[in-house]
């Protein structure tokens, strides 16, 4: 009798244990179909000439622009459009000239650093420490080269010039 009632617990154990990794399971399942967000695929990204026309479109059809109303309107997106390239190309110049001095600043910094660590040293430590630094300096510029060919493998491909 004890071995009966023994043994059905620990059967109603394994189903209560069972039962509540299934929920557990399909309660994550659901979840993570709730909740994800697909991949944006570069195929359905739309060009700022294609968002321009459809948004101006959208516009027409919302409010039902005559020619010369959209003709203004388009004109309107087109000065924004021009505004928004030329303020790019500006932040971008400005950008790489503050990461031009920062790489100077950064590499004078390394500089002062090093020659700070070369007093410390004895003099046989100094023939060690200038072969760590000339290892180290071809490592950082491999790595620097197999980062620059993933960023060049990356960039889609320009369109051919137009004659």
């Amino acid at each position: 009798m004890i071995l009966k009632s023994k043994l059905s617990a620990f059967v109603w154990a394994l189903l209560v244990f069972a039962s509540g990794g299934a929920m557990g399971a399909v309660s994550y399942r659901l979840y993570e179909v709730e909740t994800a967000v697909p991949p944006v695929k570069a195929s359905h990204k739309k060009s700022p000439d294609e968002f321009r026309k459809l948004i101006i479109s959208r516009l027409n059809d919302a409010v039902h622009l005559d020619d010369a109303q959209l003709r203004q309107v388009q004109g309107v997106y087109d000065d924004e459009g021009a505004w928004f390239a030329q303020t790019h190309r500006d932040f971008d110049t400005k950008i790489q000239e503050i990461y031009k001095q920062f790489a100077r600043e950064r590499d004078l910094r390394h500089e002062a650093s090093m020659t700070k660590i070369r007093m410390l040293l004895r003099p046989e430590q100094q023939p060690l420490f200038e072969k760590w630094l000339a290892e180290r300096s071809a490592n950082r510029k491999r790595h620097e080269d197999q980062e620059q060919q993933r960023r060049d493998r990356s960039k889609p491909a320009l369109p051919a010039p137009s004659k």
